[in-house]
């Protein structure tokens, strides 16, 4: 019964802990490659890093952008990336979890050409850098926040399971306790002298 109480207790306490809050885009100083720091966007959404970088990897695949990533970073080298720019861009994206609590920061940065490493900044390249805050913003919020609340709908099941099976061992449990009480009762009334 303890065991059912703490699960719905869980339940609750989830829903209220997995409130989402909306990310919003800022221009900072990141690190890409060998802790160099380096001019990026950074962005804080619900899920864990592998997440992250897998959701930007499928928008980036569906605007046909070839990239390459492990869990945590994602790499296009002399992409082009039209929603941003018909010019050939590097994109690069380093996720990291925020410990103790179920969200990541995203860095993004981006550079021009092959080859080049001078990344783009509000400063030199205003135009672009604000429709890549959008697309972060718009496209890559929306589409990260239904596969967070995919992932939570799933854990939610599968804690309602969980649940729905102790509380029938639960029930189990009290139907032989009353079996046994009955027995125990029927014994106590034959001994009884009359």
């Amino acid at each position: 019964m303890k065991k059912l109480i703490s699960t719905l207790f869980f339940i609750a306490v989830a829903n209220f802990i997995f409130a989402q809050t909306t990310p919003t885009v800022q221009s900072t100083i990141g690190k890409k490659r060998k802790n160099k720091a380096l001019p990026c966007l950074a962005i804080t959404v619900d899920g864990d890093a592998s997440m992250a970088i897998g959701t930007l990897k499928d928008l980036l695949k569906k605007e046909e952008v070839k990239v390459k990533s492990s869990s945590k970073k994602l790499e296009g080298n002399a992409v082009i990336f039209n929603k941003i720019s018909n010019n050939l861009l590097n994109i690069y994206a380093t996720a990291t979890d925020i410990k103790g609590t179920r969200q990541t920061t995203m860095n993004v940065f981006i550079a021009g050409g092959i080859e080049a490493n001078t990344f783009k900044t509000k400063t030199t390249e205003p135009a672009e850098i604000e429709t890549l805050t959008l697309f972060l913003e718009n496209d890559f919020v929306k589409a990260q926040k239904i596969a967070f609340d995919e992932q939570i709908k799933k854990e939610k099941e599968k804690a309602l399971k969980k649940a729905l099976k102790e509380k029938k061992k639960t029930e189990k449990e009290i139907d032989k306790l009353n079996q046994k009480i009955e027995e125990l009762n029927k014994v106590i009334e034959i001994n009884q002298p009359q």
